[in-house]
């Protein structure tokens, strides 16, 4: 048995970014790889690196499904979501769940491999634009503004985080 465990705050904010009905099933889901939680739906990305969570332990896909339901049953309030972490356990490749107190959810794990995410994480400190001013797509904004103010920060100037 595996054994993660994930701030609320983080897990939720990365609902935003998941994919919605994408062929790419794989992106359906939130994934813990490499020390980090991700989700992308292909045009933006969440990712946020969990301090002590071993990098080497196999990547693990959650269905959104799971962690809404997970949430929707928690009922944990938005002022008090940085007061908590979220168990999750992967017994098999076809079992895992979501645990707080006594609130548990089980999933079957999404049966694929996530993207190399690490090769469209960030710009590199000091990387320069060419003169040309990045533009956002402002819903996408409007997204990342709901996960920052879940996850109690202002802006920042570097996109990963480490909590």
């Amino acid at each position: 048995m595996i054994e993660y465990l994930i701030p609320a705050a983080v897990l939720k904010a990365a609902i935003y970014c998941v994919a919605r009905k994408d062929v790419r099933f794989y992106l359906q889901g939130i994934a813990i790889d490499r020390g980090h939680v991700i989700a992308t739906d292909g045009n933006r990305m969440f990712y946020v690196k969990i301090k002590g969570l071993d990098a080497d332990l196999p990547q693990i896909i959650i269905p959104t499904e799971a962690v809404e339901l997970f949430f929707k049953r928690a009922k944990i309030k938005s002022s008090l979501i940085h007061d908590f972490s979220i168990k999750i356990t992967l017994e098999s490749n076809d079992k895992g769940q979501l645990e707080l107190d006594n609130i548990v959810e089980t999933f079957i794990p999404i049966n694929g491999k996530y993207p190399d995410w690490t090769r469209v994480s960030a710009l590199k400190e000091g990387s320069i634009l060419d003169g040309d001013f990045p533009s956002f797509n402002w819903e996408y904004m409007a997204d990342f503004q709901k996960m920052a103010k879940l996850l109690g920060i202002g802006c920042r100037s570097r996109v990963g985080l480490e909590v």
